[in-house]
This record gives C-alpha cells, sequence and structure tokens, in this order.
C-alpha cells in the first residue's frame, strides 16, 4: 500500500509539472501570436488599411485587453474611418492604463473638439499641460477653441503664450492672424499671418487666411495669388476653391465663380451646405450637385 500511495503522489507531482509546462508553454504562444498580430495589423495601419486595422486591433485587445497601444492605435483607426464615438472610446481607454500620456490627450482633445465639445477638449489639453507644462501644441489647441467660440482677444492669449515656449509654431502665428482679422486689426493680422508663411510655406491654410484677410483689406488681385498659391501645395482642397468662388464673385466674374464653386462641391458636396445657388443682385449662379449631373 504503501508504495503504491507513493507511486501515486509520484505520478501527480509529475503530472502537476507537465500542466504547469504545458500552460507555460500556451501562455508564450498566446503571447506569440498577440505579437505576431499586432505587427501584422500595424502593417495594415501603416498601407491606410484602416478597416482591416480596426478588426485587427480589436481580436488583439481580445488577447491583450491591457495592452495601451493596441487601444490607442484602434483609436487613430477608427478616427480614419470617421468613427469619432468609438475613436473617443478608445482614446479614454488607453489613458485609464495610461493616464499621463501627452499625446492621447491631445487626440482626444482634438476629436472632442470636432465634435464641438469643447469643455471636454479642454479637459484633455489643460490635463496635458499639468503633464508638460507650457506644452506649445496644447496651448494652440486651446486658442484654436477660444477662436471658434469668437473668444479672439482668449485666442491671441493663447497664441502668445505658445510663442513663448516655442517661438517657430507658424500654426500660433495663423490663428492670432485669424483672431486679430475678426477684431478689425487687419494690418496685424497680414503682420502675424507672413510671419506664419516665413516660417512654413508648405501650409495651405496659411496661404488661405492670409488671402482672407488681404480681401478684407481690400487686395484682391494679392489674395488670387496667395489662393492660387494655397492650390499648389494642396490641389484637391475644396475649402480653397470655395473661398476663389467668393473672390471671382467679388470681382463680378460670374462664370468663373460657378466653375469654382462646382469644384468645391464636386470635392465637398456638404461645403455650401444644403445651398445649390448662390444669388448676387438679381443674378443666380446655378450649382448643380453630383446627382443631378
Amino acid at each position: 500500500m504503501m508504495i503504491g500511495a507513493s507511486k501515486i503522489c509520484f505520478s501527480l507531482f509529475m503530472y502537476i509539472l507537465l500542466v504547469n509546462g504545458m500552460t507555460s508553454v500556451a501562455f508564450c504562444q498566446s503571447r506569440y501570436m498577440g505579437e505576431a498580430m499586432f505587427e501584422g495589423t500595424m502593417d495594415e495601419y501603416i498601407q491606410g488599411h484602416y478597416e482591416d486595422a480596426v478588426k485587427g486591433f480589436r481580436k488583439f485587445l481580445e488577447l491583450n485587453p491591457n495592452d495601451f497601444n493596441g487601444h490607442y492605435l484602434l483609436a487613430h483607426s477608427l478616427k480614419r474611418l470617421g468613427d469619432y464615438e468609438n475613436a473617443l472610446k478608445s482614446y479614454e481607454r488607453a489613458l485609464e492604463i495610461k493616464p499621463d500620456d501627452v499625446d492621447a490627450h491631445v487626440y482626444a482633445g482634438q476629436l472632442y473638439q470636432q465634435l464641438k465639445e469643447y469643455e471636454e477638449a479642454e479637459k484633455h489639453y489643460n490635463k496635458a499641460l499639468e503633464i508638460i507644462p507650457g506644452d506649445a501644441e496644447s496651448l494652440i489647441l486651446l486658442g484654436t477653441i477660444r477662436y471658434e467660440l469668437q473668444d479672439y482677444a482668449g485666442a491671441i492669449v493663447y497664441c502668445n503664450k505658445a510663442l513663448e515656449n516655442d517661438p517657430e509654431r507658424h500654426d500660433a502665428y495663423r490663428t492670432m492672424g485669424m483672431a486679430l482679422r475678426e477684431m478689425d486689426f487687419l494690418s496685424e493680422s497680414l503682420e502675424s499671418l507672413q510671419k506664419a508663411i516665413s516660417i512654413n510655406e508648405n501650409d495651405a491654410k496659411t496661404y488661405t487666411e492670409y488671402a482672407l484677410t488681404l480681401i478684407e483689406a481690400g487686395d484682391l488681385d494679392k489674395a488670387s495669388g496667395n489662393l492660387t498659391k494655397a492650390l499648389e501645395i494642396e490641389p484637391e482642397n475644396a475649402r480653397v476653391y470655395f473661398e476663389l468662388g467668393k473672390l471671382a464673385l467679388k470681382k463680378g466674374d460670374k462664370k468663373q465663380s460657378a466653375d469654382y464653386f462646382q469644384k468645391a462641391l464636386d470635392l465637398k458636396p456638404d461645403i455650401i451646405q444644403s445651398t445649390k445657388n448662390l444669388k448676387k443682385g438679381s443674378d443666380e449662379i446655378e450649382i448643380k450637385t453630383k446627382r443631378g449631373k
């Protein structure tokens, strides 16, 4: 009996070792499969296959539910697909895992701002500033919120703070120039926008904003040149075509105006919202939608 009991104990001991060994192997295999899946999904993301990336990151997170990078990159992929609601959920989950990640706070804030949930956006930008005091990116974004809320003086304050920490931020000068234009300080607006262009000569938005200030100042030809420059940088920019259409209308060239508006509408059907006709005096310029072609 004693020998039998010893054999049973030995067998049990060997079984436990075997099970533990198998569990360790299974864990290593699972981890390897997770890493391989992550790398493959990253390739899909880099190539712009965002739907496949979303599927891949979700599968990866089934194996690794607390992986910060998985949630973070899932959020990026969802954002690229325009699914802002679920992208925000993924950013927020990533921040539960890693609450002091500045980039995640900034990206989440930008999405909230895009959805015009300004209070939530400001919370994330301010949290980023707690983590990195004086962070220029967060200060500029807070300035853009002030601009969107028509607090132009507040926008200028934030932009100046950003420039104290990073004097080469062209987007700070651009936002400040936009705010100064809205306050009717046209010469100061032009100066700020010129400074933005001198720092970054390849930003279509800055040339567009510079053109809008030039229009306000009455220099229509120079404005046209800057809008053309913006198109050289971004040939498929619907907003630039829309502003060119307004400028042509201002110059009295209704046919050219209609052509520009049509191009803007082709690129972005909602740019004129529900408006299909623009009127100038008693004249009507008809713009057909794609479905009307």
